[in-house]
């Protein structure tokens, strides 16, 4: 997927996947495009399609299987044995920053689409269709679900790999953690407790 123009949808996972593709982001062109978790499909055939959200329709990637659009998944959906699975690195991007702010959705019974919405509102990116990839600054929300951040083989979601970024520490067993620490060089020696904050 190198060198592939990433389709803004106007939400935000579209900008998370071209950070982490090192892709730019348009909203029109002659280009073949890859196009995430899109809400219309039907027109796809000859595209790529990544999904990302753990809640995306199966029926509707079964339809695209079947009518020829190539889907990558990042996430496992066990139901579809014929998806190409390639899960996020977990490694560090700097396109994607923290940006200051914290929503606790802690307690609220939030469905994915409603958190994607939140971030796309709280969420700031650089100017697009310019060809150039460009950063996206997020907030950080905290208290959402783990099936929202990775699925059963634990592979990040779109949104468990941009809450990764900025700082969240969505997995225990991940190499790096409190990327926003590290990213703006805040880390500090706790010495009561003998590590790293």
């Amino acid at each position: 997927m190198v060198n592939q123009w990433v389709s803004s949808n106007g939400r935000i996972d579209s900008f998370i996947e071209a950070a982490y593709l090192n892709s730019p982001v348009v909203t029109k062109g002659p280009e073949r495009f890859i196009y995430v978790n899109p809400d219309h499909y039907r027109y796809l055939v000859g595209n790529i399609v990544v999904i990302s959200d753990p809640t995306f329709n199966l029926d509707i990637i079964r339809w695209m299987l079947d009518n020829g659009i190539k889907v990558i998944s990042r996430i496992n959906f066990p139901e579809i044995s014929d998806l190409i699975i390639e899960p996020y690195i977990p490694r560090i991007e700097f396109k994607v920053m923290w940006n200051g702010d914290v929503i606790d959705v802690s307690g609220k019974d939030l469905r994915y689409e409603d958190i994607i919405s939140t971030l796309t509102q709280s969420s700031e990116v650089e100017d697009t269709d310019t060809g150039e990839p460009m950063k996206v600054f997020l907030p950080k929300i905290k208290g959402i679900k783990n099936d929202f951040l990775f699925d059963s083989e634990k592979n990040l979601t779109g949104l468990g790999w941009g809450m990764y970024q900025v700082g969240i520490n969505v997995r225990k067993d991940l190499k790096y953690q409190d990327l926003d620490l590290y990213k703006t060089k805040k880390v500090m020696l706790n010495i009561g407790q003998g590590g790293l904050l």
